[in-house]
């Protein structure tokens, strides 16, 4: 799942009481007991406090289980807490009990998301966004999860919805500028990003996007400036850091190039296009044996892209080892992938089935 998608379901906000039951207003247990308890693990819950709201509702739904928003807020709550199984269990028994509520459906998508369980949680959040297709949080999450299953159409339909019913969702336009990406419709992407760093001028999510959107239209030099925003913002951002350092590497600017990738491989040091990148770059200034180093990283961690095993072969062989050549070059002509454009050279373009 891209960062900006995993960590957008893990900012999940917790739901409103007030805003639970839909229809009827919110209620409260007949049971005196019940109602105490109740009140107070609803107090909890809207002060962030789980542990004690959970404490306080199972208490409540122990003395009076006969309302289904108990069971949509010990819902959230397990879910918030990781508890995913009893969330699941929860959240289930409030659809059942209420199968149009929206909020029920929604929030049993998301723990499904979470938890792993994709295809379910897309039929959830499908159902929440049919029961109210004007708010803008369910069209938002299920965009989110098209977008995490690939389905950059639909995503792109339900974040665009999202973006018109909350004019101020910068993380909507962020991420329905990543699906039009993915689309290869940049300069919509592009159209998007601006707006989506005019609402949100510190992340540094947007401001890389926008720099790939602008890169991917030949827009160099301000693409360039995007990308030493999202540094500024997040200095340790692989993805800004491997764009900035190939821009710089294939503008001959190899000094500043090499600098870029030793830095992006002291945040991740598996990354395989910054050890490609670096080798190949070594490899052209004669430095054979740091070449090796990172032309054998580049292979051990994208074993199936060809591009890295020619390079390696070419190291071997002008390093005299004419046998561990000789093995690169075959496994470089058995590999039916083709080589990636070196300027898209990052990892999630090397998990990405063929499509």
């Amino acid at each position: 799942m891209p960062v900006v998608l995993q960590a957008a379901f893990l900012a999940l906000p917790l739901l409103a009481p007030s805003s639970l039951s839909g229809r009827a207003g919110l209620q409260v247990p007949a049971h005196p007991d019940a109602r105490a308890e109740y009140v107070e693990g609803v107090r909890c819950f809207r002060e962030g406090r789980l542990d004690d709201a959970q404490r306080h509702l199972v208490r409540a739904a122990d003395l009076d289980p006969s309302l289904p928003q108990l069971d949509l807020l010990l819902g959230q709550v397990y879910s918030r807490k990781g508890l995913y199984a009893p969330a699941v269990e929860r959240l289930e028994r409030a659809v059942r009990s209420d199968p149009k509520s929206p909020q029920a459906h929604y929030f049993l998508g998301i723990t499904l998301q979470l938890k792993g369980d994709k295809v379910r949680a897309l039929e959830k959040l499908v159902q929440a966004a049919r029961l109210a297709p004007d708010n803008a949080a369910f069209r938002y999450y299920l965009g989110l999860s098209y977008l995490d299953a690939r389905r950059n159409p639909e995503a792109a339909e339900e974040l665009a919805a999202a973006a018109r019913l909350d004019p101020a969702d910068a993380p909507a336009r962020v991420n329905l500028g990543w699906a039009l990406l993915e689309l290869g419709k940049s300069s919509q992407a592009t159209q998007a990003l601006r707006e989506a760093v005019r609402l949100a001028p510190g992340s540094a999510v947007a401001w890389y996007l926008l720099g790939e959107s602008l890169r991917r239209l030949g827009e160099t030099e301000e693409a360039t400036r995007h990308f030493d925003k999202a540094l500024a913002a997040n200095e340790t951002m692989t993805d800004a850091l491997f764009s900035l350092a190939t821009m710089r590497y294939l503008r001959q600017d190899r000094e500043a190039a090499a600098d870029l990738y030793l830095r992006l491989l002291s945040v991740d040091p598996g990354h395989a296009g910054a050890h490609y990148q670096l080798g190949k770059l070594l490899l052209s200034q004669g430095r054979l044996d740091e070449a090796l180093q990172h032309l054998e990283k580049a292979v051990e961690a994208a074993p199936s892209v060809k591009a890295a095993h020619y390079q390696l072969s070419r190291a071997y062989r002008r390093k005299g080892l004419t046998e561990q050549a000789e093995r690169e070059a075959q496994l470089f002509r058995s590999l039916r992938t083709e080589a990636l454009d070196e300027s898209e050279w990052r990892p999630d373009r090397l998990e990405r089935p063929a499509r």
